[in-house]
């Protein structure tokens, strides 16, 4: 299944800290998904798993002689499940770390922090029930949401991270964007590249293709000629597809049909894709993700940096225009702002903005940095998208050039 596969069902995700998973006390659901399978993790020390939730006249009846307000759901952690190192718990756990106790409260409170090493009321809890990892080797690790007692009121998750001991943060798209996965195909790719790629920090390590990738509007795939991507004559799902690979996951992707490419002749969006990314060394070791800021919250920026060498490529994308939007005549308002990059060495860069659906420059620009950041104002109001690439001219201290190769074709 997609990345927190329950953002996929509209019942369970709702308005909230912006948008969050709703948790039916009434409907009992025993380790509903939130990571596909699992993830790939590796790196000695504590795991972390921290999440947001708050609940409203949360009931529910406990076994174990446990006090009933200690009734809420909350989530579960396995890892290395089959084989014989398994270990599981849950998030909070219980003083004694036994697992299958009630160990979440129930009633009625705002937002609260549940932290994998705390017990629902700070203390902290047995090293037996944290993720405590002491080698090196490569994991699994699952994280599911559970709901074990409740039998009424509501509860909402939100936030979820998975942070890694040197604190670096896994990617789990735990906001729950209330964006379905298979009506975004930029967020489809880039949801499993940044979570299972090559360079993801729960990734594998090494380079991933995945293959058979299918976009359907239900429950079942059975070709693409039988959904609404049918009615996309101009590829507005592949397109996006195509570019929001540009993340820095490091994940390959194979589509699995080709009917609607061939139908609609739609080749020419892998020519556009590919005369934007000739040259860029991706392979030298040194690209990373962007860490690109928008100035509105529905402009998604995607792209890489080399911050040694001082170049980097990005695609601003207005998140609205997507394939299903486009097919039922959704309106797309224009979109203007700036794009902001950090921690880049200071200095002039040239900016290149290309045009997506021919893959060509169409403007050029020279930008000196702020301190160590390059902000770049969109060249026009986006109801789609546009993509750039910049490269530093010249150091001050160091004179080093660092042209920046532009092609108009």
């Amino acid at each position: 299944g997609p990345p927190l596969a329950l953002e996929t069902n509209p019942a369970h995700v709702v308005g909230g800290q912006g948008a969050s998973v709703r948790i039916p006390g009434s409907t009992r659901f025993h380790n509903a998904g939130a990571t596909p399978r699992s993830l790939v993790i590796r790196g000695q020390g504590e795991w972390v798993i921290r999440y947001v939730m708050k609940t409203e006249s949360f009931t529910g009846t406990c076994a174990y002689d446990i006090p009933n307000t200690l009734s809420g759901p909350r989530l579960m952690w396995i890892l290395d499940h089959g084989t014989p190192q398994e270990r599981s718990n849950v998030v909070p756990p219980t003083a004694s770390g036994q697992d299958f106790l009630c160990s979440a409260p129930a009633g009625t409170y705002d937002w609260r922090v549940f932290d994998s090493r705390y017990t629902h009321d700070g203390s902290l809890a047995p090293l037996s029930a944290r993720i405590v990892i002491s080698d090196n080797a490569i994991h699994s690790l699952a994280i599911y949401f559970q709901n074990s007692f409740g039998t009424g009121g509501n509860a909402w998750i939100d936030n979820v991270e998975l942070i890694s001991p040197d604190g670096r943060r896994v990617y789990i798209n735990g906001e729950f964007d209330l964006t379905l996965l298979y009506h975004d195909s930029a967020l489809l790719t880039a949801a499993y590249s940044l979570q299972m790629g090559g360079r993801a920090l729960s990734g594998p390590g090494k380079p991933v293709t995945r293959g058979e990738v299918a976009i359907g509007d239900d429950g079942d795939y059975y070709g693409d000629h039988v959904y609404s991507q049918t009615l996309d004559v101009q590829g507005v799902w592949l397109h996006n597809f195509l570019w929001g690979q540009v993340n820095p996951g490091g994940l390959y992707e194979l589509y699995w049909d080709p009917v609607n490419i061939r139908r609609y002749n739609l080749y020419y969006h892998f020519k556009a894709f590919r005369n934007f990314m000739d040259g860029i060394p991706l392979n030298n070791g040194r690209y990373e993700d962007a860490r690109a800021v928008a100035s509105h919250p529905d402009l998604r920026v995607l792209g890489q940096v080399d911050r040694v060498a001082g170049r980097g490529h990005l695609w601003v994308h207005n998140r609205n225009h997507t394939w299903w939007n486009v097919v039922n005549n959704v309106p797309i308002p224009p979109i203007s702002g700036t794009i902001v990059v950090g921690g880049l060495i200071s200095g002039t860069y040239r900016v290149a903005w290309w045009e997506t659906l021919s893959g060509t420059v169409f403007l050029t620009q020279t930008v000196p940095t702020t301190g160590r950041t390059l902000t770049l104002a969109l060249p026009m109001s986006l109801t789609a998208d546009v993509a750039l690439q910049f490269g530093r001219l010249s150091d001050s201290v160091y004179g080093v050039y660092l042209p920046l190769v532009l092609r108009s074709q």
